[in-house]
């Protein structure tokens, strides 16, 4: 493809338009700071083809990624809602040291506090209702904190604390085994051997997540092997999202460009191209 002939776009999902009619294609997938971009609400734009359609429906999802983690996901969501209504909690978060401003650490105190009281309901009370409540809480805080982590280290790439978004991520972690604890413990007796209790049921859950699998417990039923088997991939997952934000840590360089970098990249590369098509006809 000659260089006045390339089919490279900036485009952002989130704005709906492209931003430049042409750029060099050796930048199709490559994420820039899209010129809208907001404190409180990401946009992210990519090099794509602009005769590809399908890559416009993967970024889709991206889109939809960016959306949901603008806010801080769904507990931030409700902890603004919350915090506009309520004053009295808006003064209790308040006094809470390195909470009060930080809407990541306090969704992540509040999740807590959920779990442990799921977690509480079920280790007292046993039923179709309690069970649904507390499953549908540890659900929540699965979906929850995959989608937000999977925007902060795969779409947004912009932890602009690494220390603080990995102490977070080791924390939302721990939680995660917390929130499978509670859907083990939700089971239907008889389905894990031994039976799990309040303080079992942790435990498993830990060792399951970071993939030891000791043997002391064993499922009996097809629902627990594939609650098993989905939280060792969940777990995988997450222990990815967390060594892709280390590794930006280390290389403090891999944060995403704005789209005048990106159109200062793509002239420098047409001009190379320009130069190496000219060596190439003299030679």
């Amino acid at each position: 493809m000659k260089y006045h002939e390339r089919e490279a776009v900036a485009y952002c999902r989130i704005c709906g338009e492209l931003f430049r009619p042409s750029l060099n294609d050796l930048l199709i997938g490559r994420c820039f700071i899209c010129p809208r971009w907001r404190l409180d609400f990401s946009h992210i734009g990519v090099v794509v083809n602009k005769t590809d359609l399908s890559v416009l429906d993967w970024l889709c999802l991206q889109g939809f990624i960016v959306c949901y983690s603008a806010r801080g996901g769904l507990m931030g969501r409700v902890l603004r809602c919350l915090g506009r209504r309520l004053t009295r909690l808006k003064r209790l978060i308040g006094k809470l040291p390195y909470v009060r401003n930080d809407i990541a650490a306090t969704s992540l105190l509040a999740w807590f506090i959920l779990l442990v009281a799921a977690l509480t309901c079920l280790a007292n009370l046993r039923g179709s209702l309690a069970n649904c409540f507390a499953s549908v809480i540890a659900g929540a805080y699965i979906d929850d904190t995959i989608l937000y982590n999977t925007s902060v280290a795969f779409v947004t790439q912009q932890p602009r604390l690494p220390l603080r978004t990995v102490i977070l991520m080791g924390i939302a972690f721990l939680e995660l085994s917390l929130a499978f604890a509670v859907l083990y413990l939700a089971l239907v007796a008889g389905q894990m051997k031994p039976a799990l209790d309040w303080l079992t049921a942790p435990y498993f859950s830990l060792v399951t997540i970071v993939t030891l699998g000791y043997g002391d417990f064993a499922p009996c039923s097809g629902l627990a092997r594939i609650l098993v088997m989905g939280e060792i991939v969940v777990g995988l997952y997450f222990l990815s999202i967390l060594f892709a934000v280390m590794v930006g840590w280390a290389n403090q360089s891999s944060t995403l460009p704005t789209l005048c970098e990106i159109l200062d990249e793509s002239q420098k590369l047409g001009k190379n191209m320009a130069y190496s098509a000219e060596l190439m006809k003299c030679g």
